[in-house]
Parts: C-alpha cells; structure tokens; sequence
C-alpha cells in the first residue's frame, strides 16, 4: 500500500504512540490522505487498532487488507473480497466435549463490496492484474467475493478437527484468518465509514 502512495511520512499517535505511514494517493484528479497502519494477528487485536484509528482520524472509508488461508474455489495469489465474516470461535461446550457453535457474522459496506465486484470483471482490473502477475505459479489472478471465516486459530491441515469443523459449519467460505471479523465489529457502531476487506490467498489449507 505505501509503494502507492506519494510524500509518505511517519505520524505517531499522541498517546499509544503507534507509528502510521500518512501519503497521497491521486484517484481521478483527486488527492486522498491515505493512512497506513498495522496491527498484530488476532481479532482482538485488530479491533483494538482499529478503534484507535477510528478515534483519531476519523477516516470516511477503511480497509482491511492482507493475506488468508484458501479454503475453496481459490488459488495462490488469488484475491478475495470479503463481503461478509463468519466468525467461528464462539459456542458452548456441553459434556463429552460436544461444540455446540454460536457464530458471529460481520458485513463490508455494500456500496464498497458492489464496486469491488464490478471493477473485478472490468477490463482495467485485467491489464492491471496483468502486470504483477507471476506465472510461474498460476496463469492469471482472479478476485472473488464472498465469505471469509476468521477466528483465533491458524488452520493448517485438512486433518484438523478445525479444518472439517468449518467444512461442515462453513462451507461456503473461500478463506480464513484471524482479523477481519475483530475490524468489522470495530467499525460496526460506525455507519457512515465505508468498510472493506480484501485479502490475498498467501497459501492453501491442503
């Protein structure tokens, strides 16, 4: 995101002094203050992070952007917008460890999730796409929408009680990761900032 960006500077917060990059980014003649920042793996760290940003800046749109796990339908180096999470942790243990889920659902603002849709099909996204694209590992990048599972868990094998719990309880997620449903829930008291996930498949669950 900062290789996008012009006039980057370091900005520290006055009293958590968390450090952000702050550039321009010129879109359409316009010039955008973009503000940069990072937070730690986990939903609740990223919530944290994301309230602060919220409190300080004010911003009118914020996206979380990064890498996932590929659990269907996606490819290394594939792009998936997250049009809604589906948090899995939450649920009640009953005797014989059985795991009875009460899951929590966060959305991306429709209006950023409809024009990521369309712009994924347009011909600018191809000849961009285009040109990072690696070809060593894929013929070309898709962007997909859809949903996202996101908990405190890394899932690493398809052999893993976690693995065939989403499978069963979620199977309709294209990714997962540790993030996205802590950020949602940080801007879901905000209704006039636009929210959007976007997460590159980095690897695949198999």
């Amino acid at each position: 995101v900062i290789s996008k960006l012009s006039n980057v500077n370091n900005y520290t917060h006055p009293d958590s002094k968390t450090i952000y990059k702050v550039g321009s980014y010129i879109s359409n003649g316009n010039k955008l203050q973009i503000i940069v920042g990072r937070t730690n793996q986990t939903n609740v760290n990223a919530a944290i992070e994301t309230e602060r940003i919220i409190q300080h800046f004010n911003p009118t749109y914020i996206f979380f952007v990064g890498v996932a796990g590929g659990l269907k339908d996606v490819k290394v180096g594939d792009i998936v917008i997250g049009s809604d999470v589906y948090g899995y942790e939450r649920g009640k243990v009953k005797d014989g460890n059985t795991f009875l889920s009460r899951p929590q659902f966060g959305f991306s603002s429709y209006e950023l999730e409809q024009l990521a849709a369309n712009f994924s099909i347009s011909g600018s996204w191809k000849h961009q796409s285009a040109s990072f694209l690696n070809t060593k590992f894929h013929d070309r990048i898709s962007a997909l929408i859809g949903t996202i599972a996101s908990g405190e868990k890394l899932v690493g094998s398809i052999d893993s009680t976690l693995y065939k719990f989403l499978k069963q309880n979620c199977s309709h997620a294209l990714a997962v990761e540790m993030e996205g449903l802590g950020f949602l829930e940080a801007c879901r008291p905000y209704p006039l900032i636009k929210t959007l996930i976007i997460r590159g498949i980095s690897d695949l669950v198999d």
